[in-house]
């Protein structure tokens, strides 16, 4: 293997990590909700529940 192989492949595996990394970032960031988000969307529920009953 000559050096000009080992850096392509350095670069290959760099690039393929930031793109999974990039991946896993955005996921992680879509996915998660605070604890006020979830509960804003249980007061929701139940407002909506006490609307029906009355």
């Amino acid at each position: 293997m000559t050096a000009s192989f080992g850096i392509g492949m350095f670069f290959y595996g760099m690039g393929c990590i930031c793109i999974g990394a990039l991946a896993v970032y955005y996921v992680l960031n879509k996915i998660k909700k605070t604890p006020e988000q979830i509960e804003l969307e249980e007061n929701e529920k139940y407002l909506k529940e006490l609307q029906g009953k009355l």
